[in-house]
């Protein structure tokens, strides 16, 4: 019986995981660099927790914009803002 070949892991998780082994792969030889990987990105993607983090780092990001407005911005016609408030 054949298994399903698992999809590749995400790039942003492969790269945590490299770093996070990189002190390591001159203490211990291939085979175990290996299946530490493996266990970190099983474990990574098993968990509740860090599956939700992968997902937030798999996800398109968007920016909030914030402005803030001077006196006379916006709508020519508006009257301007008096002094010592907020304009929206």
């Amino acid at each position: 019986m054949t298994h399903p070949q698992k999809p590749a892991p995400p790039a942003a998780l492969l790269a945590a995981v490299e770093r996070s082994l990189e002190p390591y792969k001159r203490l211990f030889p291939a085979e175990t660099i290996d299946w530490m990987r493996e266990e970190a990105l099983a474990q990574l993607a098993a968990h509740p927790y860090p599956a939700a983090l992968l997902r937030a780092l798999e996800s398109p990001r968007t920016t909030a914009e914030s402005h803030v407005r001077a006196e006379g911005d916006g709508d020519p016609g508006a009257a301007p803002a008096r002094p010592g408030r907020r304009v929206a």
